[in-house]
């Protein structure tokens, strides 16, 4: 998720490729988890279902906004049509700030085992209170979604020396690289070689957490 500014020209068309496949992916993700609490009747694989559902939702809305802003591009266009433009990418970033935030507050609560729903409820107001009103909104959700993913590798990284279990160890590398793919956007100025790079991480995270889960339906 990022501002057309930050992408390379040349990686435009292979981007909506990979926003395709983390939309895919995630869905992929999100269906299996449901599929191992009707199994197993465990509350963090519903929790787990339901963060990678909205972050499915977050790369699908994303995708069919960026497809038509590509169109759009490649059209002769006036002040106003541009401005367009300029609309639904801002559009397609709130979009998938809102539900990929959305997603990760799910998965922090999970990892936190909190029994109140209203802690839940509390949590996502709060973050959709800051991303609504922030004077920065993009550094912001960097910011939260970077300080969220380091939280969850802490969690699967605690659960790996704990356990020694190959699986955790998956969880771990892929949230890791999940982290780094948010990250470098706090700290750095020119974006778009590390945006390709970032694309290239997250794919190979929600990868491995779709092997990680398929491992887990095996048994």
């Amino acid at each position: 998720m990022v501002s057309l500014s930050f992408v390379p020209n040349w990686f435009l068309g292979y981007g909506l490729i990979f926003e395709l496949a983390f939309a895919v992916i995630t869905l992929a993700v999100s269906l299996y988890s449901f599929r191992i609490y009707k199994l197993s009747g465990q509350k963090q694989s519903k929790l787990f279902g339901t963060a990678f559902l909205l972050f499915s939702l977050s790369y699908f809305i994303q995708l069919f906004i960026n497809i038509g802003i590509i169109f759009e591009l490649n059209e002769v266009m006036t002040l106003l049509e541009f401005q367009d433009i300029i609309t639904l990418n801002s559009l397609a970033i709130f979009s998938h700030m809102v539900f990929f935030t959305l997603g990760l507050v799910t998965l922090a609560y999970m990892i936190l085992n909190l029994k109140n729903k209203w802690v839940y409820i509390g949590f996502m107001a709060l973050s959709m209170l800051f991303i609504f009103f922030s004077a920065d909104r993009i550094s912001f959700f960097y910011v939260l979604s970077s300080l969220l993913l380091i939280v969850i590798s802490v969690y699967y990284l605690k659960n790996y020396l704990k356990n020694k279990h190959s699986r955790t160890i998956l969880m771990v590398v892929a949230f890791i690289f999940l982290f780094l793919g948010h990250a470098h956007f706090i700290f750095l100025i020119n974006h778009e070689n590390y945006y390709v790079v970032g694309n290239f991480l997250e794919f190979f995270a929600y990868t491995l957490i779709l092997i990680n889960l398929l491992k887990v339906l095996r048994k």
